[in-house]
């Protein structure tokens, strides 16, 4: 697995976060670029330090959406 940067991360995670949201609707109600760089560096620094792709960080994101 290739370890992204913060800022590599987050332009992938905010990619899969409007993919999301077409299908979900919007993540708690909010834009979703908004969003997902309000919450990237939490995921980059967890479970992508553990291994995960930043869509699969999304896609975890996304399980807690209303």
């Amino acid at each position: 697995m290739q370890v992204l940067d913060e800022d590599e991360f987050t332009v992938l995670f905010t990619k899969r976060i409007w993919e999301l949201s077409a299908e979900k609707g919007l993540p708690f109600g909010k834009e979703p670029s908004e969003y997902a760089r309000a919450v990237a560096r939490a995921y980059w620094l967890s479970l992508h330090a553990e291994g995960l792709s930043p869509e699969e960080c999304a896609d975890e994101d996304a399980s807690y959406w209303p």
